[in-house]
């Protein structure tokens, strides 16, 4: 059995075949070898169909924000994904206010400092804080939310695409 697979594959004690669970064999990262037979080797050398890799390489890929509606949406979904009650966070659900006072609008609770800078997510206080940490006024404020979950990547970058398109309405 042992000669029939690719030399790209070991066995995890070397000169035994698998007995049970943890002694199979490592492949290496997709594509999976496949054998003379067209097939890839599985856990204890069983053959399977071989499968490509999906070919959507970020399967969590965030649609662009063409309006307001979709960063409330966006947010929304995050939350209820993640079961976050917002309520007890010290903004609470900011993403709730109307369009101008989120485009224009100190950030609940911080006088004077803006939500965000229309144009500008780098300077936007929003996506740092998303990012974060972030340091006021000689005090530094961990990543949002607090605890986590953190906003994917590819959430904050659509926030940020967003907000550098003058936010839309």
């Amino acid at each position: 059995m042992k000669r029939g697979l690719p030399s790209q594959l070991r066995w995890t004690k070397p000169g035994s075949a698998p007995r049970g669970p943890g002694e199979a064999f490592a492949c290496p990262p997709e594509p999976r070898p496949r054998t003379s037979t067209g097939l890839s080797v599985e856990l204890y050398g069983v053959p399977k169909p071989y499968q490509s890799p999906p070919a959507t390489v970020n399967a969590t890929a965030v649609p662009r924000l063409t309006s307001y509606a979709d960063v409330k949406a966006m947010f929304d979904m995050f939350v209820t994904t993640h079961g976050i009650d917002p309520s007890g966070s010290p903004h609470g659900t900011f993403w709730a206010m109307d369009y101008d006072s989120f485009v224009t609008g100190d950030v609940p609770g911080v006088d004077g400092e803006k939500i965000l800078v229309e144009g500008d997510a780098d300077r936007s206080n929003l996506v740092r804080i998303l990012k974060g940490p972030i340091t006021f006024d000689g005090r530094t404020f961990e990543q949002m939310p607090a605890g986590g979950p953190f906003l994917s990547a590819d959430m904050i970058d659509a926030l940020a695409d967003w907000i550098n398109r003058e936010c839309p309405r």
